[in-house]
């Protein structure tokens, strides 16, 4: 059991538990992310299988970081989770939902209080020199979620998108840029080009963070371990005909996250030296008619609403439309040295 003395509410008086999460939550973990959903405006469903592979990372340890706040009769008002993977981990990641009806501002407040003080102690696996922050998203206009950010002393500093391509005829196929060519990514005999793609495409993403090959390498085993939608068929590497570079890829998922009547691009990118050929329009036409022959009418994606390389633009010209937006919130947690990608390097 832990310690109520991390959080301070009346609703401890009351026969409510803070604690960490457990698998029997899953659930009810469920129906919370869905009146959430609702209250906040979006259409998507979240399933209990969906929770299940949320909490099956190894990098993520449910006992120290996660919290719910669960009611006499076993349903949950709130969830708090941190996340410090990164490694170093200047950048962590809290997150944070909750019934619409039965959390109020204080108790948002005291799981924001929860979040800071766990991601605190991530600070001495830092730099010394290291600026560390806590980052934090909420549905951009979701007022209950944007307040207890801003009451609790978080900025906003950009935005997200869920964009959205929909399609009444077949996609037309691509044809890729001359000396270029795609192939389906082979999981046992890709991993260590993606990785290597992947480490050189990330450098200009806002917020990134050169990461150990091996942590990478372990996420990718882990999504295809823990997700059973998980496609090598839908895993696509764009390859330098006569070097046999990959170039880019671009990943993809039968149904998106909360929207099975729709396909879900998960990560794409493009290294730097093949960029502004035509790649990254070809790849991301190209999954449009690959998802299309699944019988999926609609695509999503996300992406960072200020992108330093103007994946916005590109998107919106092939034709898709901002679905809705995720505010990005920080916490400065300790002064220092920026160790992120916030601008392209000259």
């Amino acid at each position: 059991m832990i310690a109520t003395s991390e959080i301070n509410h009346p609703l401890l008086q009351q026969g409510y538990v803070w604690r960490s999460v457990t698998p029997d939550d899953f659930a009810a973990l469920a129906t919370l992310s869905n009146l959430n959903n609702h209250a906040s405006g979006l259409t998507s469903v979240t399933t209990v299988e969906e929770i299940e592979e949320e909490f099956s990372d190894s990098d993520f340890d449910i006992a120290s970081s996660s919290r719910v706040m669960a009611a006499p009769d076993g349903s949950i008002i709130l969830l708090a989770t941190l996340s410090d993977f990164m490694q170093p981990p200047v950048r962590v990641f809290a997150d944070m939902y909750a019934h619409p009806e039965h959390a109020d501002l204080a108790l948002r407040l005291e799981a924001h209080k929860w979040a800071e003080n766990r991601a605190k102690e991530a600070i001495v696996r830092c730099p010394e020199e290291a600026r560390v922050v806590m980052h934090s998203f909420c549905i951009g206009g979701y007022r209950p979620d944007e307040a207890a950010l801003e009451t609790y002393g978080y900025k906003h500093i950009r935005n997200f998108y869920k964009m959205l391509a929909e399609f009444e005829d077949a996609p037309p196929a691509v044809t890729f840029p001359e000396g270029y060519s795609v192939r389906n990514f082979n999981f046992e005999a890709d991993l260590d080009l993606y990785v290597a793609t992947r480490q050189d495409a990330w450098r200009d993403h806002y917020g990134y963070i050169a990461q150990p090959d091996e942590a990478l390498r372990i996420r990718m085993r882990e999504w295809r371990e823990n997700d059973p939608l998980f496609d090598e068929s839908l895993m696509f590497l764009v390859v330098h005909n006569d070097t046999n570079e990959v170039a880019a890829f671009c990943f993809l998922r039968q149904e998106a996250y909360g929207h099975p009547e729709r396909g879900h691009v998960q990560i794409l990118g493009t290294r730097r030296a093949h960029r502004g050929k035509g790649i990254a329009s070809a790849m991301l036409q190209h999954s449009f008619y690959s998802l299309w022959k699944r019988g999926q009418k609609q695509v999503d994606l996300e992406v960072d609403g200020d992108s330093l390389t103007g994946a916005v633009g590109l998107y919106q010209r092939l034709g898709m439309q901002i679905d809705y937006l995720e505010a990005i919130y920080e916490l400065e947690l300790r002064s220092g040295v920026n160790m992120m990608t916030t601008a392209l390097e000259s």
